[in-house]
């Protein structure tokens, strides 16, 4: 492709014969040469700002591909963050029914352990109180029999009737046993110790 310049700089030989006029051969070219030039100066324009279209379409595309990479970065961060928030909500959950568990579990145990403590306590008062009673009649059955054997006279015995609650599984001792002979025979009481004798007399 001729330059404007290469195409001014042109020159036709001269024919003998049948040639054209130099100066309308010259007013053609020289207005084909303006129009040429326009041209060309147009090309080189246009040829600068396609590349500086591709220039601007190659940046678009890296700066789309980093977005792109940026959003899948994004994702793949969101996705992450998402199951290890579920993950730590789950855990927060578990340890939470496990405490829940624990301490229910640990209310059971102490609720049961008062129980059995109150339990056995209600059963030691009805042990040691079945004892004392047992023991008390044992001392009135035997000073009733010393002032019996004294005096000779029928004593109404007096014992006192206690009421002691019922605990479960108390066991009763036994009582205890009555002496053959008084120790205190020697003592010589003249009337019962008791409520309830001195009007036999």
């Amino acid at each position: 492709m001729f330059t404007p310049l290469e195409l001014e700089k042109i020159e036709f030989g001269s024919a003998v014969m049948g040639g054209y006029k130099r100066q309308d051969v010259e007013e053609v070219f020289n207005e084909l040469t303006a129009d040429y030039e326009t041209l060309y100066k147009e090309n080189i324009a246009l040829k600068d700002k396609i590349q500086m279209l591709d220039s601007l379409v190659d940046k678009y595309k890296n700066m789309e591909d980093a977005l792109q990479n940026a959003l899948l970065l994004a994702q793949t961060s969101s996705d992450a963050a998402i199951r290890a928030a579920q993950e730590k909500a789950q855990n927060i959950v578990k340890e939470a029914e496990d405490r829940a568990s624990y301490i229910k579990r640990e209310a059971e145990e102490s609720v049961q352990s008062l129980v059995q403590r109150e339990l056995d306590l209600k059963r030691n008062i009805s042990v040691i109180a079945t004892r004392n009673i047992s023991q008390l009649r044992t001392q009135i059955e035997i000073l009733n029999g010393m002032v019996v054997q004294e005096t000779g006279d029928t004593v109404n015995t007096y014992i006192p009737t206690v009421k002691v609650a019922e605990a479960p599984k108390a066991v009763m001792p036994e009582p205890a046993p009555i002496p053959d002979v008084s120790p205190m025979e020697a003592t010589r009481i003249s009337k019962p110790l008791v409520p309830g004798a001195e009007g036999d007399e």
